[in-house]
C-alpha cells in the first residue's frame, strides 16, 4: 500500500472519552470513490471502513463532554491555552496532517508549503484566543468541513477549547484522516478525557436530533445554502447556531494597485491549483470587479499569468460529486448571457476519467474514477448577469467591468450580502461570524 495511505486501522473508529472505538461491520462506511464522489482519486484506500457514528456514540460522547468540561473549567484561560500550546507542536510536525493536504490532491512541494502557512495561522489562533473574548463554558458541536484541512480545523476547534468549551467535532464524510489526525494529536495532551471527542460519518439521520439535544449550547454548522437551511430547523430553541456558509465572494480591483499584483492574488485565490482543488472552498473568488479603465490591462497580466502556469489547465479530482454539473450549467448560464470564455474549456467535454493509482509496496489497489473539472475564466460579463449571482464556489471566475472602484464596491456589496469581503482574523478563528 501507499505508503501516505497508511491509516491505523483503530485510529479509524470514532474518538470519544478519550478512546477509539473501532469501526463495526454494522455501522461503518468506506470512503466515497466511485463518480467523482471522493477525494483524490489516488488517495483512496480499499481498506475496511471508518466508524459511523451510532445514537449510542452521540449519548457516550455527551457524558464524556459534560464531566470533561467541569473539570476543563476548573482551570483558568491561560492555564488552558498553555495545556493546548503542545498541540501546535504536534501537528506542526505532524506527518497525518501532511497526509489530508495529499489527499486533498496537493503535490508533495505544496504541501509542505501550504502546511507552513496553516502552521503560522495555528499558533496566532491560540494567541488570539488566549487573549480574545470571555470564557463561554458549556458543550458545543462543531461539524468539519473538507476545506477546513488538519491545521485550520484545529484552530477553529482550539479557540473554543481555550475559551472553556467541550467540543464534539464531526468530521467530514470524504475526509475522514482530517479528524483522525487532530484526534491523533490531542490524545497526547493532558486534557480531561471526553473534553474533545470526534465522530465520523455523522450523516442528517445523526445530525438531527443531536440538533434538538438541549446538552448543546451551541453549534458550528457548515454547508450550502440548501443544507444551512435545513439543519436550522431542527435546532432547539436556546441553541447558538454559527453557520458558515459555503459561498463564493467578490474581488474588487482598486484602482491604487498594481494590476500585475492584483492578477497573482487572483490566480492564487480564484484558479491556482490549492483553489482549483478546492473548488467549493469558503471565501473563493468568483469574480473580480474591475473599473473600466483597467479592465483591458488586468486581463492581459491574469491571462499571460495563466499561461505561463503549467499548473492551471491541469484538472484535479474534485471532492462533490456534482461539482462537475453545477459547473456545465454554470457554463451555459454565462454563454447564453453573453460572457466569452478566454480560458478553459465546457465542463460537459470532461468526462469522468480513470486515474491510476500510485504503487507501492503491498497489496494491489484497484483503479478509481473521478470527475476532473478545469478552471474557466469568463469576461464580457455584466453585473446585470445572473452568472455574477451564483453563489456556490467552484473553479469559475468572472471578470465584470465596472464603472469605478465605488461602483465595484457597491455591487460587491450587493452580491456578497453580509459577508465580509475582507479577511478578520478574530472571526476566522473564533467564528464570532463565521
Amino acid at each position: 500500500m501507499h505508503t501516505s495511505r497508511a491509516v491505523d486501522q483503530a485510529r479509524r473508529g470514532n474518538w470519544i472519552g478519550g478512546e477509539w472505538i473501532s469501526p463495526s461491520s454494522q455501522g461503518s462506511y468506506r470512503e466515497p470513490g466511485d463518480a467523482g464522489a471522493g477525494t483524490r482519486a489516488s488517495g483512496l484506500d480499499a481498506d475496511p471502513g471508518w466508524a459511523r457514528a451510532t445514537q449510542a456514540d452521540w449519548r457516550n460522547a455527551c457524558l464524556a463532554a459534560q464531566d470533561a468540561g467541569r473539570a476543563w473549567n476548573q482551570s483558568t484561560r491561560l492555564a488552558r491555552a498553555q495545556k493546548l500550546r503542545p498541540l501546535v507542536e504536534h501537528l506542526e510536525g505532524s506527518s497525518a496532517a501532511l497526509q489530508v493536504l495529499d489527499d486533498l490532491g496537493l503535490d508533495p512541494a505544496s504541501a509542505r508549503s501550504v502546511h507552513g502557512e496553516h502552521s503560522l495561522d495555528l499558533r496566532l489562533a491560540l494567541e488570539l484566543a488566549q487573549d480574545g473574548a470571555q470564557d463561554s463554558p458549556g458543550l458545543g458541536l462543531f461539524q468539519a468541513h473538507w476545506s477546513d484541512a488538519c491545521l485550520p480545523l484545529a484552530a477553529r476547534v482550539l479557540a473554543h477549547l481555550v475559551r472553556g468549551r467541550a467540543v464534539i467535532v464531526c468530521s467530514h464524510e470524504r475526509l475522514p484522516r482530517q479528524g483522525a489526525a487532530l484526534a491523533q494529536a490531542l490524545e497526547a495532551l493532558d486534557l480531561p478525557r471526553g473534553l474533545v471527542s470526534m465522530l465520523h460519518g455523522t450523516r442528517d439521520d445523526s445530525l438531527k436530533p443531536a440538533l434538538g439535544n438541549t446538552d448543546f449550547g451551541w453549534a458550528r454548522l457548515c454547508g450550502l445554502d440548501s443544507q444551512l437551511g435545513q439543519w436550522g430547523t431542527w435546532a432547539h430553541a436556546r441553541l447558538e447556531c454559527h453557520m458558515r456558509r459555503v459561498a463564493n465572494r467578490s474581488l474588487v480591483l482598486e484602482e491604487a494597485l498594481d494590476a500585475h499584483a492584483q492578477a497573482g492574488l487572483i490566480y492564487e485565490q480564484a484558479l491556482a491549483p490549492v483553489a482549483t482543488l478546492s473548488g467549493q472552498a469558503p471565501g473563493q473568488v468568483a469574480r473580480v470587479l474591475c473599473p473600466k479603465d483597467r479592465f483591458s490591462l488586468l486581463t492581459e497580466e491574469l491571462l499571460a499569468l495563466l499561461e505561463r502556469c503549467d499548473s492551471s489547465s491541469t484538472a484535479v479530482p474534485a471532492l462533490d460529486s456534482d461539482l462537475a454539473d453545477y459547473m456545465t450549467e454554470t457554463w451555459e448560464l454565462g454563454l447564453d448571457e453573453g460572457a466569452a470564455p478566454i480560458f478553459g474549456r465546457a465542463p460537459a467535454a470532461t468526462k469522468v476519467l480513470k486515474v491510476s493509482i500510485e504503487q507501492g509496496p503491498g497489496p494491489s489497489l484497484p483503479s478509481k474514477r473521478a470527475a476532473c473539472p478545469a478552471p474557466i475564466l469568463f469576461t464580457n460579463v455584466e453585473p446585470h448577469h445572473s452568472l455574477v449571482q451564483r453563489s456556490r464556489p467552484a473553479p469559475i471566475l468572472s471578470l465584470v467591468r465596472v464603472a469605478s472602484s465605488d461602483a465595484a464596491r457597491e455591487l460587491a456589496r450587493h452580491l456578497d450580502g453580509a459577508r465580509d469581503t475582507t479577511m478578520n482574523w478574530q472571526a476566522r478563528f473564533n467564528e464570532v461570524s463565521p
